[in-house]
Protein backbone atom coordinates (compact mmCIF):
# COMPACT_ATOMS: atom_id res chain seq x y z
CA UNK A 1 0.00 0.00 0.00
CA UNK A 2 1.32 3.34 -0.65
CA UNK A 3 2.15 5.68 2.31
CA UNK A 4 1.25 8.74 0.02
CA UNK A 5 -0.15 10.03 -3.06
CA UNK A 6 1.70 9.15 -6.29
CA UNK A 7 2.95 12.32 -8.37
CA UNK A 8 0.92 13.07 -11.11
CA UNK A 9 2.20 11.85 -15.04
CA UNK A 10 3.68 14.85 -16.46
CA UNK A 11 4.29 12.95 -19.72
CA UNK A 12 2.56 11.00 -22.01
CA UNK A 13 2.81 7.84 -22.48
CA UNK A 14 1.71 5.60 -25.43
CA UNK A 15 2.66 1.45 -25.84
CA UNK A 16 1.27 -1.45 -28.32
CA UNK A 17 1.66 -4.53 -26.60
CA UNK A 18 1.45 -7.63 -28.60
CA UNK A 19 -0.18 -10.69 -26.66
CA UNK A 20 -0.58 -14.44 -28.13
CA UNK A 21 -4.73 -14.49 -28.57
CA UNK A 22 -7.26 -16.98 -30.24
CA UNK A 23 -8.40 -14.72 -32.89
CA UNK A 24 -6.01 -12.27 -33.86
CA UNK A 25 -7.95 -10.61 -36.19
CA UNK A 26 -9.33 -8.57 -33.16
CA UNK A 27 -7.62 -7.31 -30.34
CA UNK A 28 -8.25 -4.40 -27.71
CA UNK A 29 -7.13 -0.57 -26.67
CA UNK A 30 -6.93 0.90 -23.73
CA UNK A 31 -6.44 4.40 -22.78
CA UNK A 32 -5.93 5.92 -19.41
CA UNK A 33 -5.80 9.61 -17.28
CA UNK A 34 -5.01 10.08 -14.16
CA UNK A 35 -8.36 11.30 -12.35
CA UNK A 36 -8.83 13.20 -9.21
CA UNK A 37 -7.85 12.05 -5.55
CA UNK A 38 -9.90 9.42 -3.70
CA UNK A 39 -10.47 11.86 -1.10
CA UNK A 40 -12.42 14.09 -3.92
CA UNK A 41 -15.42 11.42 -3.43
CA UNK A 42 -18.14 14.13 -4.92
CA UNK A 43 -15.86 14.32 -7.70
CA UNK A 44 -15.73 10.46 -7.90
CA UNK A 45 -19.15 9.29 -8.07
CA UNK A 46 -20.18 12.50 -10.08
CA UNK A 47 -17.42 10.54 -12.58
CA UNK A 48 -19.12 7.19 -11.90
CA UNK A 49 -22.70 8.62 -12.89
CA UNK A 50 -21.17 10.17 -15.89
CA UNK A 51 -19.26 7.21 -17.30
CA UNK A 52 -22.63 4.39 -16.46
CA UNK A 53 -24.29 7.35 -19.08
CA UNK A 54 -21.84 7.45 -21.80
CA UNK A 55 -21.23 3.88 -22.03
CA UNK A 56 -23.85 1.50 -20.24
CA UNK A 57 -26.97 0.25 -22.71
CA UNK A 58 -27.50 0.14 -26.14
CA UNK A 59 -28.56 3.72 -26.67
CA UNK A 60 -25.42 4.82 -24.91
CA UNK A 61 -23.57 7.67 -26.57
CA UNK A 62 -20.15 5.48 -26.70
CA UNK A 63 -21.70 2.72 -27.70
CA UNK A 64 -23.53 4.39 -30.37
CA UNK A 65 -20.41 6.20 -31.56
CA UNK A 66 -18.09 2.34 -31.43
CA UNK A 67 -20.58 -0.96 -30.83
CA UNK A 68 -23.71 0.00 -32.55
CA UNK A 69 -22.92 0.74 -36.17
CA UNK A 70 -23.23 -1.05 -39.45
CA UNK A 71 -19.08 -1.14 -39.59
CA UNK A 72 -18.67 -1.58 -35.67
CA UNK A 73 -15.26 -0.40 -34.56
CA UNK A 74 -15.57 -2.18 -31.60
CA UNK A 75 -17.58 -5.11 -29.78
CA UNK A 76 -17.67 -3.64 -26.60
CA UNK A 77 -16.41 -0.49 -24.55
CA UNK A 78 -16.31 0.50 -21.19
CA UNK A 79 -15.44 3.25 -19.34
CA UNK A 80 -14.80 3.57 -15.84
CA UNK A 81 -13.01 5.12 -12.62
CA UNK A 82 -10.48 2.64 -10.58
CA UNK A 83 -10.26 3.80 -7.18
CA UNK A 84 -7.11 4.18 -5.65
CA UNK A 85 -4.77 7.01 -4.19
CA UNK A 86 -4.70 8.74 -7.52
CA UNK A 87 -7.65 8.08 -9.32
CA UNK A 88 -7.29 5.89 -12.64
CA UNK A 89 -9.71 7.38 -15.53
CA UNK A 90 -9.87 3.99 -17.81
CA UNK A 91 -11.67 3.90 -21.62
CA UNK A 92 -11.62 0.19 -22.88
CA UNK A 93 -12.34 -1.19 -26.19
CA UNK A 94 -12.80 -4.38 -27.07
CA UNK A 95 -13.20 -6.69 -29.91
CA UNK A 96 -11.56 -3.86 -32.39
CA UNK A 97 -10.86 -5.12 -36.01
CA UNK A 98 -7.22 -5.51 -36.57
CA UNK A 99 -6.52 -3.88 -39.95
CA UNK A 100 -3.61 -6.04 -40.68
CA UNK A 101 -5.42 -9.43 -39.80
CA UNK A 102 -8.20 -8.03 -42.16
CA UNK A 103 -5.77 -7.42 -44.97
CA UNK A 104 -4.29 -10.68 -44.46
CA UNK A 105 -7.70 -12.26 -44.56
CA UNK A 106 -8.94 -10.63 -47.93
CA UNK A 107 -5.78 -11.62 -49.45
CA UNK A 108 -6.28 -15.28 -48.77
CA UNK A 109 -9.56 -14.93 -50.09
CA UNK A 110 -8.43 -13.38 -53.16
CA UNK A 111 -6.20 -16.35 -53.90
CA UNK A 112 -8.91 -18.87 -53.10
CA UNK A 113 -11.01 -16.70 -55.48
CA UNK A 114 -7.54 -16.66 -58.00
CA UNK A 115 -7.34 -20.43 -57.53
CA UNK A 116 -11.53 -21.14 -57.96
CA UNK A 117 -11.09 -19.12 -61.77
CA UNK A 118 -8.05 -20.91 -62.46
CA UNK A 119 -9.35 -24.74 -61.62
CA UNK A 120 -12.79 -23.75 -63.53
CA UNK A 121 -10.47 -22.24 -66.92
CA UNK A 122 -8.88 -25.38 -66.70
CA UNK A 123 -11.81 -27.88 -66.91
CA UNK A 124 -13.28 -25.65 -70.43
CA UNK A 125 -10.06 -26.48 -71.84
CA UNK A 126 -10.34 -30.05 -70.83
CA UNK A 127 -13.82 -29.77 -72.34
CA UNK A 128 -12.52 -28.65 -76.05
Amino acid sequence: AWEEVPKKVEAEASQAVLFPADDESVGSVCLGWSGPHIGDVRTCVALEVLFRFLHEGAAAPLRQKFVEQKHPKASDVTLSVDLRLRTCLTLQLSGVPNSQGEAEEEAEQAMEDDGEEGEESDEEDDDE
